[in-house]
C-alpha cells in the first residue's frame, strides 16, 4: 500500500510540474495608473510551451470584490513558432460592478477597465488553470484633474497624453492612453481620428469616430457617448477606439505596427502624437540571456526538468527493490518451509523405529516364552484289598 501511495504522490508531483511547464507567463507591469473616467491596461502575456490542457481557464480577480469578475475558458488555440497563442476560440463572462467596462484578450491574457473610477483602486490578480499560476498588478486611479477654463473660451476640447511613448511586444496588446475634456458647449458632432506613419514612412488612415453626444461631469468628463466608429485598412479587426476618452486599442501586434500614431480632435484641429514600438516576441523571457549572468528562468527549467528525470529514476529503483525485496521474501520463505518439513520428517522416524523395536521385543517375548505340554491320558489298573464282593474297575488319571 505504501508503494501504491508513493507512486500516486509522483504522479501528482510530475502533473503539477508539467502543467507549470506548460504556460509561460509574463506580467509587464506590476503597477499601473489611471484617471478617473479613463481606461487603462493591464498587460499579460502567456507562451505555451507543450500541449496545453483544454479547456484553460483565465481568471481575474480584484481585492475590490470577493468573487472573480472576468472568467475566460479557452477552448483552443493557435500556436506560432515561439508559442504565443493567436485565433482563440473561447467563452468569456462579465460579473458584478465591471460589467459593461471591462474587455479581456484571450490570446494574451490583458484586461482592459474602461470608464475608470476611484474605487477601481486595488490589487488585480490573473490565474490561470489547470497550472494554478497566479499573478499580480496594483491599479491605482487618480481623480480627474479641473483645469482652469481657457481665455475666451475658445478651446471647446482640452486633450491629454497621458504618454508619448509606448512600448509592445508582438503578438500582444498596447494601448495608446489618450483623454479629453469639454468646457464648453462642443460643436457636435465632434471628430476623433487616428493616423500612423510607420517604420516605411507609410501614412495610414486608421479609425475615425463622429462623436454625436455625450454627457458631461462635473470636471468636464465625458461618458456615455452615442458614436459612430470606422475602421480602415489592414488595422481592421485588432483596432478598438474608446468614444469616451479617445484612447486606441491595438491588439495581436506586429513588427510593422511600429511608428508613430497621430490623434486628430476636430472641429478645434488638435493633433497629437504618440510613438510605438513593438518588439519581437522572444523564445525565452526578457531580459536577454546574458554569457555572465545566465537567465534565472532559463536556470529554474533545466532545474525542473533535472528533478523530473531524478524523480522518474527514483521511482525506476524503487520499482526494482520493491521487486527484489519481494522475491527475496518469497525464497526465504520457501526455504523456511522446507527446514520445517526436514525437521519434522527426523522427528517422526525416530518415533517410528522406537514404535517398531518394541512391537518386536513384545513378539520375541511372546515366541521365546515355553508352549504348556499336552495332557496325556494314562490308563491304569488298580487291585483294592478289601472285601471279594467289590468289583475291580479299571481307572484313568489324567497326567
Amino acid at each position: 500500500m505504501s508503494s501504491l501511495q508513493g507512486c500516486c504522490t509522483l504522479c501528482s508531483i510530475l502533473m503539477l510540474i508539467g502543467g507549470n511547464l506548460a504556460v509561460l507567463v509574463k506580467i509587464h507591469q506590476d503597477s499601473v495608473n489611471g484617471t478617473e473616467g479613463q481606461s487603462v491596461l493591464l498587460p499579460v502575456s502567456y507562451r505555451l510551451h507543450s500541449a496545453p490542457q483544454y479547456p484553460m481557464r483565465i481568471a481575474w480577480n480584484s481585492s475590490n470584490v470577493q468573487d472573480e469578475f472576468v472568467t475566460c475558458t479557452l477552448g483552443k488555440c493557435s500556436l506560432d513558432a515561439g508559442g504565443a497563442p493567436s485565433s482563440c476560440s473561447a467563452q468569456t463572462f462579465y460579473r458584478g460592478k465591471y460589467r459593461g467596462r471591462t474587455k479581456l484578450f484571450p490570446a494574451n491574457g490583458s484586461l482592459l477597465l474602461s470608464d475608470l473610477r476611484l474605487s477601481d483602486s486595488g490589487v488585480y490578480s490573473v490565474t490561470f488553470k489547470p497550472s494554478h499560476q497566479t499573478f499580480h498588478i496594483t491599479l491605482t486611479v487618480h481623480k480627474q484633474r479641473s483645469t482652469p477654463e481657457p481665455p475666451g473660451g475658445n478651446l471647446a476640447v482640452l486633450v491629454k497624453i497621458h504618454q508619448d511613448s509606448v512600448n509592445g511586444t508582438e503578438g500582444q496588446s498596447v494601448l495608446l492612453p489618450v483623454s479629453y475634456r469639454l468646457h464648453s458647449a462642443p460643436q457636435y458632432p465632434m471628430r476623433i481620428a487616428w493616423n500612423s506613419s510607420n517604420v516605411q514612412d507609410e501614412f495610414v488612415q486608421l479609425v475615425t469616430c463622429s462623436v454625436l453626444n455625450c454627457s458631461v461631469g462635473a470636471g468636464g468628463a465625458p461618458s456615455s457617448c452615442s458614436a459612430q466608429t470606422f475602421y480602415h485598412g489592414k488595422y481592421r479587426g485588432h483596432t478598438k477606439l474608446f468614444p469616451a476618452n479617445g484612447s486606441l486599442l491595438l491588439s495581436d501586434l506586429r513588427l510593422s505596427d511600429s511608428g508613430v500614431y497621430s490623434v486628430t480632435f476636430k472641429p478645434s484641429h488638435q493633433t497629437f502624437h504618440i510613438t510605438l514600438t513593438v518588439h519581437k516576441q522572444r523564445s525565452t523571457p526578457e531580459p536577454p540571456v546574458d554569457p555572465k549572468n545566465p537567465d534565472p528562468t532559463h536556470s529554474y527549467v533545466i532545474g525542473i526538468c533535472s528533478s523530473v528525470s531524478l524523480l522518474l529514476l527514483f521511482l525506476l529503483f524503487c520499482c526494482i527493490w520493491h521487486r527484489g525485496a519481494a522475491r527475496q521474501q518469497k525464497r526465504r520463505i520457501i526455504k523456511q518451509q522446507q527446514a520445517s518439513s526436514v525437521e519434522e520428517s527426523h522427528m517422526e522416524s525416530p518415533v517410528v523405529m522406537d514404535m517398531a523395536t518394541i512391537y518386536a521385543r513384545v513378539g520375541d517375548s511372546f515366541e521365546q516364552s515355553q508352549q504348556r505340554p499336552t495332557p496325556e491320558v494314562v490308563y491304569a489298573s488298580l487291585t483294592s484289598p478289601g472285601p471279594p464282593q467289590q468289583d475291580t474297575g479299571l481307572y484313568h488319571l489324567l497326567v
